[in-house]
């Protein structure tokens, strides 16, 4: 069931790419329009949408992917976006995207999966022309902003 643009009661879609748990038991839910939080004590959601005019906002509806770091913030994969990372005490997005004149960067912006490593290294995998191209596997150290 989804939402009405008013009703924080049901996801605002039902194309549901990704579900991950926080440590409050609160889920966060990767959609084809966006994130959404879900404070199971209320039953309530909390929506983000991307919004070009706002650079705190989120860079792209289209989320492929969650994980959280060794800090419980939250990194998201999206499918045209590139990956972004919630601070989830300051609740602001910040952006890691493709750019060409740099090698240390995301290799592209179309992210499908995240894992962190025991080392709590970032890995990402992401293709330019979808699931069955060519993937690229980059590597984002802990505590670090350039890809390896």
């Amino acid at each position: 069931m989804t939402g009405k643009k008013d009703d924080n009661c049901i996801l605002c879609t039902n194309h549901v790419y990704a579900i991950i748990e926080d440590s409050s038991k609160n889920l966060r839910i990767g959609t084809g329009y966006g994130l959404n939080f879900l404070n199971r004590k209320t039953g309530r959601f909390t929506y983000y949408h991307s919004n070009p005019r706002n650079k705190n906002s989120i860079s792209f509806n289209d989320i492929k992917a969650l994980a959280f770091d060794d800090k419980n913030n939250l990194w998201i994969a999206t499918n045209n976006g590139g990956l972004n990372y919630l601070d989830i005490a300051n609740k602001q997005f910040h952006h890691f995207k493709h750019d060409p004149n740099d090698s240390t960067s995301l290799a592209n912006n179309k992210v499908y999966n995240l894992l962190f490593d025991s080392y709590k290294n970032l890995w990402v995998i992401s293709s330019e022309n979808g699931y069955l191209s060519p993937t690229e596997l980059q590597m984002l150290p802990h505590n670090e902003n350039k890809f390896i």
